[in-house]
């Protein structure tokens, strides 16, 4: 960074020296007025502009009208500076960090830039982003018109800056893009927020070595990428076989109710893109038994779901819905994994 900085001072000296070393500017004793008398030549005058770069302290010709008593520098016009002590190209740039600033301050997140240290960027933005509270909240403004509601988070105690999503737009359940009776979908979207309703723990692990699907294997393949149904499978790929060992701790879906829980897990893989794979879900069998015929020692409940997955799959995300109360936990892990040994 230090390196950076003398190189970009060097180049706002000598950018500063030349443009101080032309003087044609100065086209005479006397230039036209937008009032339409002739301002009269005073000098050369200094002052300072903000680039890209840095600062330049610039002397530029000046001329100065009697009748309407303001003045301009042909220069400043000719670059396109009159009214501003910022460079074109500082100007867009300065807009540029404000927007970005804007975004992360209602996004909860945080803007990065002129920096070329993209490994201290993200590990300042992993350790600030590490640590947080989740808050909720049911509105009670019920009419979801789709307008901009703010949101404001206050501390009974000062001295904190506050890093939170600030607004939301007031849409009902039936305007969000979620398949029907499936809630579970936005939490499976690869990169959305992990879910923390629910705790689970997940053992993922690679079974054998990739092998060439099978017919029915890429039948299945082809139909969670494009949600239809084909007769026309797709050519063979290399799989991986992925065992998916889920953990749930029981307390958590001991509803008051006296009902047996009822809960479902999901495993969806991506590609580096973002581009859904392959999914399974599965989900338990639904029942009138009271939970208190469920055993009185179960401490966790368990599934071992598998799931195909093409060699170009580089995430996986796993999701735990409670179908009673509609709780979710969800989280993602980066793919391929290593065999264990």
């Amino acid at each position: 960074m230090a390196a950076r900085r003398q190189v970009l001072e060097r180049a706002a000296w000598a950018l500063e020296q030349r443009l101080n070393a032309d003087t044609s500017d100065h086209i005479g004793p006397e230039l036209p007025c937008t009032c339409g008398a002739m301002a009269q030549y005073c000098g050369r005058h200094r002052k300072t502009f903000t680039s890209a770069l840095g600062l330049l302290h610039l002397e530029r010709a000046y001329y100065h009208c009697a009748r309407c008593q303001s003045g301009f520098c042909p220069r400043d016009r000719a670059l396109g500076l009159e009214s501003f002590s910022l460079t074109p190209g500082y100007s867009l740039t300065a807009a540029s960090y404000m927007a970005q600033d804007d975004i992360a301050r209602m996004t909860g997140g945080e803007a990065v830039y002129s920096s070329n240290d993209l490994v201290g960027s993200l590990e300042k933005v992993t350790e600030d982003e590490g640590s947080y509270y989740t808050l909720s909240y049911s509105p009670s403004n019920r009419n979801f018109d789709g307008q901009l509601r703010q949101i404001r988070v206050r501390l009974e105690e000062g001295g904190y800056r506050l890093s939170y999503r600030r607004a939301y737009y007031g849409l009902s359940t039936q305007d969000v893009d979620v398949p029907a009776g499936d809630t579970l979908s936005a939490s499976m979207k690869h990169g959305a927020p992990e879910g923390h309703q629910l705790v689970f723990m997940a053992r993922v692990t690679p079974t054998g070595s990739p092998a060439p699907g099978t017919r029915n294997e890429m039948r299945d393949l082809e139909e969670a990428e494009t949600g239809k149904v084909t007769t026309r499978p797709l050519k063979p790929i290399p799989l991986q076989l992925y065992a998916i060992g889920y953990t749930l701790p029981a307390e958590q879906l001991r509803p008051q109710s006296g009902a047996a829980p009822q809960f479902e897990m999901a495993a969806v893989v991506y590609d580096a893109d973002g581009r859904l794979l392959n999914s399974v879900t599965n989900r338990t069998i639904e029942t009138d038994s009271p939970a208190s015929e469920q055993p009185a020692s179960q401490k966790a409940f368990r599934m071992e779901p598998q799931l195909d997955a093409p060699l170009d799959a580089r995430f996986m995300r796993l999701a735990v819905r409670d179908l009673r109360t509609d709780k979710i936990g969800s989280m993602e892990t980066p793919l391929p994994l290593v065999p264990e040994k």
